[in-house]
């Protein structure tokens, strides 16, 4: 029982600094980690180059409310996956 509580807070303190109204230093940092933590959830996460952004909006708009995710939080994780996605060049700022 000690072990699945430490385990259960050890997965869940990390997600409380994405509540709303907390300072977040990074999007894309907050966009890796509910990927990481909530994807691996069901399935070894796969590198966002493995995919475009339209694959990835469509994977997140099926598999989102399964893995938990608030519309919020799916923003963040989209932003991360668009930002190192396959096509990432076209949503890269201009002169970047």
């Amino acid at each position: 029982m000690k072990t699945l509580l430490a385990f259960l807070a050890l997965a869940i303190l990390p997600l409380l600094a994405l509540a709303p109204g907390c300072a977040s230093p990074s999007r894309g940092a907050d966009g890796a980690a509910l990927y990481a933590n909530r994807c691996s959830l069901c399935h070894t996460p796969y590198s966002p180059s493995d995919f475009p952004s339209g694959v990835w909006a469509a994977n997140l708009k099926r598999y989102g409310p399964r893995a938990g995710l608030s519309e919020r939080q799916r923003d963040l994780v989209l932003d991360y996956l668009r930002a190192h996605s396959s096509d990432a060049s076209a949503f890269a700022a201009p002169g970047s």
